[in-house]
């Protein structure tokens, strides 16, 4: 069986030679926003050198991949479930998805060499969250986003995930 490996080399021209961090992430911040400016830098071409331009199709690419990011880990999870039966419990978390868990239930099936590589960061360096019953699925698999918050009631409206 062939394991996933997670690049963001998909996203790699859109987030290189990043000027301004604290744009980008203002960008990412403000969905509105972003959008409003994506739509004017793709109808005028000249605008696109534009800093503005590159910094919100730097957010862009970001959030897109914490979404490819997202999808790998959840099409992982499947194939683990559909192997063993279930989801990897909450204890044993996303790391079983490179290791064989070593904490019951211990996978009968459990794939060799396991379903990832490594279990990759979010673009802003932070580990991905698991959730075992998940809010909105089976599983959640999520980011928190450029605040790292983890809710609203926090100031977190970044949170990506799986739903």
């Amino acid at each position: 069986m062939k394991k996933l490996v997670i690049s963001l080399a998909l996203v790699a021209g859109v987030l290189t030679g990043c000027n301004n961090t604290q744009t980008v992430e203002y960008f990412a911040k403000n969905k509105t926003e972003r959008e409003n400016t994506l739509a004017k830098c793709r109808m005028d071409k000249d605008s696109q050198k534009d800093e503005n331009c590159i910094n919100a199709f730097q957010a862009d690419g970001k959030i897109a991949a914490t979404e490819i990011d997202i999808k790998a880990i959840t099409s992982a999870l499947k194939m683990y479930k559909t192997q063993n039966s279930v989801y990897p419990t909450q204890d044993q978390g996303l790391q079983a998805l490179v290791d064989k868990p070593t904490i019951n239930p211990i996978p009968k099936n459990y794939a060799q060499g396991g379903y990832l590589e490594q279990l990759p960061k979010d673009p802003w360096g932070n580990d991905y969250q698991y959730q075992n019953k998940g809010l909105h699925n089976d599983v959640d698999v999520y980011s928190y986003g450029v605040d790292g918050k983890t809710s609203k009631n926090e100031g977190g409206e970044t949170v990506i995930g799986n739903w």
